[in-house]
Parts: structure tokens; C-alpha cells; sequence
């Protein structure tokens, strides 16, 4: 598809495309979503994260196992993706399990992503994972991730970034890496570009970390056992507002000590599914369909990109292909 052409349609329907791989319950998707772009389609195994991808994105088509997604049905069907997204399976690759690596059968799963972005050609080409994968095999495995990231499509530049969570406004610590191929020279560079003192990002100094925990979407005031600043930070329907109610519930139970008797020791409760939930940056009750089972649903926020993060993220791949076409930003809706 030439420029011109790519103009045209992107100046009649105002909307960037984004196709993801590996979906999950939509974390990438999600995050595209608020940033202006429209979702054409998902793929994705497993059938309870099928039923969420199906809830909150109804309009965009949902195919199960990538082996058997044809690229070029995916071209005839939806035209041309501007970005393709997903965050392939990390269980080969994490130092929690075998570690694989890409030569296993689940992590090895990037090749068939590859496949993918080679016959779409998109703009952008946007891979997730955990830390583990920078290690893998002994590094051999990230350099030939990046190798292949930047062979057989219309791919300029490969970035990549370690980025961390609880700097983009979720209390929590999540550090996953994340890699960018663009078809324009110097465009990963600048979605990945990060200083070390801003607010996605602030100093490590102490100051610099209270500073931005008050930045921090989804605190709530708290009284709770005479702190004030914030205790209630997740709150479903406790804190100061809400009935006193908190997410961690801290109470005495006696256990006996080593010197007989008995102790008072804290005991702090496990966080409900809608805190999860907030925990990756999802509206409330993001994973509540079908009847899904708490279990599930921890399964499928533990596995999920954080929306945050990946927002950010796809705020700066609009800026970049609305620049690039030498017209402003376009977000769904924009004239």
C-alpha cells in the first residue's frame, strides 16, 4: 500500500488500527483503545480470556491459535493494521521456570508473531515480555529476538525498555521489557525515549518518590490505624469514603511463641479480583463476565499487560504517525 493511499484512508475514517497478538483480556488492546485507536482484530487461545476480548471489544474479530491464522486472510479481511501489539509467553523465558527459551514450544510462539508482521508490513510492531527474557539462554535469545524484529518487513529501527509499573500509576512493582520496531527511522527511538527525571519516571530519590505516589491514580484519603496518607490506595469500598473497608485488613491473631504462651500477629487479608483489577490499570470489573471464578480472573490480571504502561506507549506511536503524515493528531472521533 503506497503513502498516498494510506493517507486518504486514515483522512476518511480518522482512526488508527491497531491487530494483537497473544490478547489475553485486552490489556494492549485496552490501552490502544483510549489512546484513539480502533482494535480490527485479536488473537487468543484461551476461551475464558476470548469472552472478555468478546465484552469489551465488540467489534473486533477474535481468532484462537496463532499457528493457524493465515496473514494474508488477515490482510484480505481487515486492509491494513497500523500497529500490531501482543506480549508472547513468557514461560520458557522467566527465571521462575525451565527457561526454554525461544527454542521452546510457548515462547517459541514470537516466531509465529514474526510471521504475522512480515505479511501485514504495519507501522509498528510492538512485543512484551518479562525481565527474564534479556537473560535467556545466556542473552543468545534477546539478540536473536531483536535480530529477527528487524528482518523481512519494511523495519527501520528496533528499540527496547525496561519499564516498571509503579512509575505509570499503579501501586505496584511490575518491570517488564518491552520492544518497538518501526517502519521510520527514529520513531522506537522516540517511543521508548524516557529521561531519567519526569513523571512517568521520577528520580530515584526519596523525595522523588513521594512526590509521585501522590500522582498515583486510584489513592483514596485513609484514617485507617492513624495513618493519612493514603492506606486506603485501592479501595473497593472502604476508606474514609466508603465505610472503612481497607485493602489490606491487618488483624491481631494470637500465635503461639517460641517461649510458650501467646502473641498477637497481623494478618493480612488477599486482594479481591476488582483490586487486581486496579492494580493493572482496568475499570472495575473488567474480567467480571460470564460468571468467571476468582481464580480465573487472578489468572487472567497476573498474565495481563499494564494498561498504563501500555497507554503510554501508544500515546507516543499516535503522535509519531500523525507526524509522519504531516497532519495533527488523529483520535477516533477527530476531524
Amino acid at each position: 500500500m503506497s503513502r498516498m493511499t494510506r493517507r486518504n484512508r486514515w483522512s476518511k475514517t480518522g482512526t488508527l488500527r491497531v491487530g494483537s497478538l497473544f490478547a489475553g483480556i485486552g490489556g494492549f488492546d485496552k490501552a490502544f483503545e483510549d489512546e484513539g485507536f480502533e482494535i480490527a482484530w485479536c488473537v487468543e487461545w484461551d476461551a475464558k480470556a476470548q469472552s472478555v476480548l468478546r465484552a469489551r471489544f465488540p467489534n473486533a474479530k477474535i481468532y484462537s491459535d496463532i499457528t493457524q491464522v493465515c496473514e494474508k486472510e488477515l490482510l484480505r479481511e481487515h486492509g491494513k493494521v497500523e500497529v500490531i501489539c501482543g506480549g508472547f509467553p513468557c514461560q520458557d523465558l522467566s527465571i521462575a521456570g525451565k527457561r526454554g527459551g525461544l527454542k521452546a514450544e510457548r515462547s517459541g510462539l514470537f516466531f509465529e508473531a514474526m510471521r504475522i508482521v512480515r505479511g501485514l508490513q504495519p507501522e509498528f510492531a510492538l512485543l512484551e515480555n518479562v525481565r527474564g527474557l534479556l537473560t535467556s539462554n545466556r542473552g543468545h535469545d534477546f539478540a536473536t529476538l531483536i535480530r529477527e524484529m528487524g528482518q523481512g518487513w519494511n523495519c527501520s529501527e528496533v528499540g527496547w525498555r525496561l519499564l516498571d509499573s509503579q512509575f505509570f500509576g499503579v501501586p505496584q512493582r511490575r518491570e517488564r521489557v518491552f520492544i518497538v520496531g518501526s517502519a521510520r527511522e527514529g520513531c522506537a527511538e522516540e517511543v521508548l525515549a524516557l529521561s531519567d527525571r519526569c513523571e512517568g519516571n521520577p528520580s530515584p530519590s526519596k523525595a522523588s518518590r513521594q512526590s509521585a505516589s501522590r500522582r498515583v491514580l486510584g489513592f483514596t484519603p485513609s484514617q485507617f490505624a492513624n495513618y493519612r496518607q493514603g492506606v486506603g490506595t485501592l479501595r473497593a469500598n472502604g476508606g474514609d469514603l466508603g465505610g472503612g473497608s481497607e485493602t489490606l485488613v491487618v488483624e491481631p491473631r494470637p500465635v503461639k511463641s517460641a517461649k510458650g504462651g501467646t502473641m498477637d500477629r497481623p494478618i493480612v487479608r488477599k486482594l479481591t479480583p476488582i483490586e487486581c483489577e486496579r492494580l493493572q490499570g482496568f475499570p472495575d470489573g473488567w474480567t467480571d463476565v460470564n460468571d468467571a471464578r476468582d481464580g480465573v480472573r487472578y489468572k487472567q490480571l497476573g498474565n495481563a499487560v499494564t494498561v498504563f504502561v501500555a497507554k503510554w506507549i501508544a500515546a507516543r506511536m499516535s503522535n509519531c504517525l500523525a507526524r509522519a503524515e504531516g497532519a495533527p493528531n488523529r483520535r477516533k472521533g477527530s476531524r
